[in-house]
């Protein structure tokens, strides 16, 4: 019921941002009729077919704060979604750019408070964004950030492997081999992905540790398994670094399905109200 009512006093509207020549696919969701807005969110996508695992969760997402005021932006990447470029064009830079360029339109539009919302590698991403152009967010929400762009991405090479185990020969190639050939300046395909080293690389050296952020809250979201309440030891670890570090971070845990990696379309819906309610008091 409440997704109804949110889908029914929002509104939407679709452009294309052009970025050196190129285009990015955006969607504004926005309150409709008279309604003042005061508060911005761009969410950041997560990776390869984690992004399309989460489409419809940042749908909902989307149309639940513009519910409440929000004016809330959904947008692809270089190479990804109805963006131009395929995923093999992409680098971190450029989707750095990307989030910087969305960002700027944000604030030539007259939407002066703005939070990120970060899913898993967006963490990532977002960190990187935040310290390299020092700018401080109202609000930073995580959802099931990624600590280490190290340890994803040698997860997302074993894709490889075992795809090729399954062939003729077996794989020929591990993770330290993967990344030889990445360091060599050579793209490899992973699950139908073509990742070139100049997004690979800077994902390798990426990590949450190092974020540099000052007056902006964070909210870090994380499933918990069973019934407990407890996230992670890793992201408990993770977290008190941070916290030593300065920055200012609430820890809630939400009990619900692994939705960037289930088999099936699973939507975050514990992730979408724990984040409204954060977002919307």
């Amino acid at each position: 019921m409440k997704d109804n009512i949110s889908q029914a006093s929002c509104c939407m509207n679709s452009f294309f941002l052009t970025i050196d020549g190129s285009q990015r696919f955006v969607l504004n969701f926005m309150p409709c009729g008279d309604v003042q807005i005061n508060h911005t969110m761009i969410i950041i996508p997560p990776f390869a077919d984690e992004m399309n695992k989460s489409r419809q969760s940042m749908s909902l997402l989307a149309r639940r704060l513009a519910g409440c005021g929000y004016n809330v932006i959904l947008f692809d990447l270089l190479g990804t979604g109805d963006s131009d470029g395929d995923f093999g064009d992409a680098t971190w830079q450029l989707w750095l750019r990307d989030i910087g360029e969305i960002y700027v339109w944000c604030k030539t539009n007259s939407h002066q408070s703005i939070s990120f919302c970060a899913i898993r590698t967006g963490a990532l991403l977002a960190n990187d964004f935040i310290n390299s152009m020092n700018i401080n967010i109202d609000n930073l929400v995580l959802w099931q950030p990624v600590l280490s762009g190290k340890n994803y991405l040698i997860h997302f090479l074993r894709l490889k492997i075992a795809a090729d185990m399954i062939k003729v020969g077996g794989a020929k190639e591990g993770t330290k081999e993967l990344i030889g050939i990445i360091n060599n300046n050579q793209s490899v395909e992973i699950a139908g992905y073509r990742l070139s080293p100049e997004l690979a690389l800077p994902l390798y050296e990426s990590s949450l540790r190092n974020i540099k952020i000052d007056s902006t809250n964070i909210y870090w979201l994380e499933t918990t398994l069973g019934d407990s309440l407890v996230i992670s030891l890793a992201s408990t670890k993770m977290i008190d670094s941070m916290t030593r570090n300065g920055a200012n971070i609430n820890v809630f845990p939400v009990k619900g399905a692994q939705f960037w990696s289930t088999q099936e379309i699973t939507i975050a819906h514990e992730f979408v109200s724990a984040t409204e309610t954060l977002c919307c008091p």
